[in-house]
């Protein structure tokens, strides 16, 4: 601009730069993974370069996800990939979880997203066998029940609801949890037999996790007196609504060991009953879009201490949920298990097999979902035993396919 005498401002060109871009361009981040004991975990990452030469590739381990701690990594027996788009941690263990990251550089040097590699545990087993006590460390349970019956393995505990006991803490066991840490992922399973002259009630409890703000799980009744198995829980929801995960009567059967597990994969609940997984009320109503995953999972790096057993912590100091029913080998893992792996818990104990078919199909005991048309004799494979009854079923039609 220039300033004439009289005090005018005669404008000037405006003129603007752009720099060159020099810096690679991170377009896909490495992600978090989780893995067994001895399996190789694989990190990616990938990369744009808006200059002519080649891109370089540099991977980093690092004990936490504080920046200056990062630790380069050189191929071998521990790491391949090292200098490439792909780094493979080979046959994990315990020394190698903890962060990721990747310089990519062209001369001039760029650095991915954190990424963390975590085993899957098995964190507690407490298969209540004359006691509360941790089958797989020293996390012991406590509580001033006393009574052991026969259970699904060797034996159970057998809480009594309201049936004559006070409405303390001892009524229940009390499991803390701050030995543990969790990434964003968990499953909790249990077996449980209740009689057929159980007195059940609305909101008995059989795994009581917070008080409200988190997953429970309920053996209750409606007014009407029959009872179902549902799982309720109130953490992630932006507006504070409860939210009934399931409500399936014809789920529970009396005078039966039955195994639940419920898993969250950070996204979203799932709940299985005898290793096959049912629909929640996100599956099969409308409405029910409340649930927020990310508030949720932010808040899953511990769990709620304590865990109840048998009854649970109203938040008022109130033990009134007490379960009329036994519990066996309660089970806490570090992630969450897929539909093969609840299955295949479940047969461990239950006995059986488990029979993955194709993605989508898999057959626990003689349960066998989405079974394919022509697995006639569902024994999840497909042979001459198959073949030879639809053999002689076309021989008396001979359309295809009305008489298959």
């Amino acid at each position: 601009d220039e300033l004439l005498d009289d005090g005018t401002v005669l404008k000037g060109y405006a003129y603007s730069f752009q720099t060159e871009l020099s810096l690679p361009l991170i377009d896909t981040q490495p992600e978090d993974r989780f893995v067994a004991e001895g399996e190789d975990a694989v990190f990616t990452t990938a990369a744009t370069n808006p200059l002519p030469n080649t891109l370089t590739y540099q991977w980093y381990y690092d004990a936490d996800d504080i920046a200056g701690g990062g630790v380069a990594l050189t191929n071998g027996a521990d790491y391949s990939g090292v200098d490439s788009d792909e780094l493979t941690v080979l046959a994990a263990d315990a020394a190698d979880e903890g962060f990721y990251y990747c310089e990519v550089s062209n001369g001039n040097v760029q650095s991915t997203l954190y990424a963390r590699l975590t085993l899957k545990k098995l964190l507690g087993h407490w298969p209540f066998d004359g006691d509360a006590n941790d089958a797989v460390g020293a996390n012991h349970g406590t509580t001033s029940v006393t009574r052991y019956v026969v259970g699904q393995l060797d034996q159970a505990i057998r809480f009594r609801g309201l049936n004559g006991d006070d409405e303390t803490e001892g009524t229940a066991v009390k499991i803390v949890t701050t030995p543990y840490t969790l990434v964003g992922q968990f499953t909790i399973s249990w077996w449980e037999l209740t009689e057929p002259n159980a007195v059940i009630n609305d909101w008995d409890t059989m795994i009581g996790m917070g008080s409200g703000n988190f997953q429970q799980a309920l053996l209750g009744g409606d007014q009407s007196g029959t009872s179902y198995m549902n799982y309720y829980g109130s953490g992630g929801y932006t507006d504070g609504q409860d939210e009934w995960i399931d409500r399936d009567p014809d789920w529970q059967r009396f005078d039966v060991w039955h195994q639940h597990t419920v898993t969250f994969d950070g996204e979203r609940f799932r709940k299985y009953y005898n290793g096959i997984e049912i629909p929640s009320q996100i599956d099969v109503e409308e409405g029910v879009t409340n649930f927020d995953a990310a508030l949720f999972n932010a808040s899953m790096t511990a769990l709620p201490d304590p865990i109840w057993v048998g009854n649970e912590d109203d938040a008022y100091g109130t033990f009134n949920n007490g379960a009329d029913t036994a519990i066996d080998e309660l089970m806490l893992y570090n992630y969450a298990l897929n539909g093969e792996e609840v299955a295949n818990a479940y047969v461990t104990i239950a006995g059986g097999s488990v029979c993955p078919l194709s993605p989508g199909h898999l057959k626990v005991h003689d349960i066998m979902l989405d079974v394919p048309v022509w697995d006639v004799d569902k024994d999840c494979d497909f042979d001459i035993d198959d073949l030879m009854p639809m053999v002689n079923t076309w021989l008396d039609c001979g359309i295809y396919p009305d008489c298959i």
